[in-house]
């Protein structure tokens, strides 16, 4: 997918999830929704959409929608995300998360997608924990697809969170 379609993909989730909003304010928004995507995207066990939707709501009141079709767009453009985030990470060095950026400083905020992240984490705590206990670096690799830069050994610390 082009640079441009991607962004055009980009903005219509981020105007669908802002509409959302409007009727529960502890939905994701889209920079915890791209950092909570590549959480259960690189988990050691797959975690099915039952069981992570309602976390993308905020975990407990789901939005409220004008029509099917309203929510069935919002669900189209997530698991188009979803699946974005999925190809992405199986190439390696090709993903780049979605980061917010203060509007006056400029300054990026990776606060929201790490929370995404971590509360991906928070799901599955066992399959992360036989993660953080093994001593085979190969379990650990995608994560280095996670981001282009360098861990460095990092992974331990966060799957400690």
């Amino acid at each position: 997918m082009s640079g441009w379609h991607k962004q055009a993909e980009l903005k219509r989730l981020d105007d669908a999830l802002l509409k959302a909003a409007e009727t529960n304010d502890d939905i994701m928004f889209l920079s915890e929704l791209d950092g909570f995507f590549a959480g259960l995207l690189v988990c050691p066990d797959m975690i099915p959409p039952s069981r992570w939707l309602k976390e993308v709501w905020g975990g407990t009141v789901e939005p409220t929608f004008d029509s099917l079709a309203d929510m069935q767009a919002l669900l189209d453009l997530m698991m188009g995300h979803y699946n974005r985030v999925a190809r992405m990470l199986t190439a390696p060095a090709s993903y780049g998360p979605v980061m917010d950026e203060d509007r006056h400083s400029g300054q990026v905020i990776v606060a929201n997608w790490v929370e995404g992240f971590v509360r991906a984490v928070r799901l599955q705590p066992s399959s992360w924990r036989r993660l953080s206990e093994s001593d085979d670096r190969r379990r650990l690799q995608p994560f280095h697809s996670c981001s282009k830069y360098p861990w460095r050994g990092r992974e331990r610390a966060i799957l400690m969170m």
